[in-house]
C-alpha cells in the first residue's frame, strides 16, 4: 500500500491557498534516462535553470538559476530556493522529492485520497494494537496461543470502541 510520505502534514485546505510554501514537487522535473539522475525542467513560474550538477559533499543535486529573475519574482518569499549574492541554488535530492512528489499526488487525485484514507484507519488500528494492547510481542512460543493473544487484543479494542461508540 502507498500513501503520503510520513512527516508532511499539510491539510487540504492549506494546500490549494495560493500563499502556501512551494516544495520539489512544485517545479518541472523529469528523469534523464542518459545520466540516470533528476533533471530539473523549469521552476513553477517557467525559469529555466542556468546549470545543474551533483554535489560531491553532499551527494545532492544544485540547481542554478538566474539571481536577478529571482529577485523579481512575486513568489521568491514562498520558493524553496537560496537567493544568494550571486546564485540562486535549489538543493535536491531523490528521497525528497520522491516524498514531495507523492504528496502532490495524494492533494490532487481524490481517487488516491481515498485509498490512503484506507491505509490512514488500518494504521491507526495497528498502532492502537500494539501500544495500548501489547501485541508487538508475543508471551508465547505456541502459535495457537499466540494467535489467541491477538484474538483477545482485537476483541478488547473492539468492545472499547463499541463502549465509547454507545456513549456517544
Amino acid at each position: 500500500m502507498e500513501g503520503p510520505s510520513a512527516g508532511r502534514s499539510q491539510s487540504f485546505e492549506a494546500y490549494e491557498q495560493n500563499d502556501r510554501p512551494l516544495d520539489t514537487g512544485d517545479f518541472d522535473i523529469s528523469f534523464d534516462e542518459q545520466n540516470g539522475e533528476l533533471c530539473v525542467n523549469k521552476c513553477p513560474k517557467g525559469q529555466v535553470p542556468i546549470e545543474q550538477n551533483r554535489s560531491e559533499k553532499t551527494g545532492r543535486i544544485l540547481v542554478y538559476f538566474d539571481v536577478s529573475v529571482c529577485r523579481a519574482c512575486p513568489e521568491s518569499e514562498r520558493c524553496p530556493v537560496k537567493i544568494g549574492k550571486r546564485t540562486v541554488t535549489l538543493t535536491i535530492d531523490e528521497t525528497g522529492y520522491t516524498g514531495a512528489a507523492r504528496h502532490h499526488k495524494y492533494m490532487n487525485e481524490k481517487e488516491y485520497r481515498k485509498e490512503c484514507a484506507t491505509r490512514a484507519g488500518v494504521e491507526g488500528t495497528v498502532s492502537k494494537l500494539t501500544r495500548a494492547y501489547g501485541v508487538r510481542k508475543s508471551r508465547h512460543r505456541d502459535r495457537n496461543r499466540t494467535s489467541l493473544q491477538l484474538v483477545f487484543a482485537a476483541i478488547a479494542c473492539n468492545v472499547k470502541r463499541f463502549i465509547r461508540h454507545g456513549q456517544q
